[in-house]
């Protein structure tokens, strides 16, 4: 599943060592979860989602989502 860190990491003007610092992670953890990688735990949404001025919800590219869903229905069709 594709998330938006990234764009909203930019429209808050962070760079991925301040998003890091705020959310208590390294740095190279933002890099993965802006690349697919890694996904961020559970428990570090809240943090995440507070720092970058949106929701939860807002974090994940829930449209990509359901292309993704749909492309797998019509495979197995």
């Amino acid at each position: 599943m594709k998330m938006n860190i990234r764009e909203y990491r930019k429209r808050a003007g962070l760079s991925q060592e301040a998003l890091a610092a705020k959310v208590g992670v390294g740095r190279t953890a933002v890099t993965f979860w802006e690349a697919g990688v890694q996904y961020p735990s559970a428990d570090k949404l809240p943090r995440l989602a507070a720092a970058l001025g949106c929701s939860i919800d807002d974090l994940y590219d829930i449209a990509a989502y359901g292309q993704e869903v749909n492309a797998h229905t019509a495979d197995a069709s």
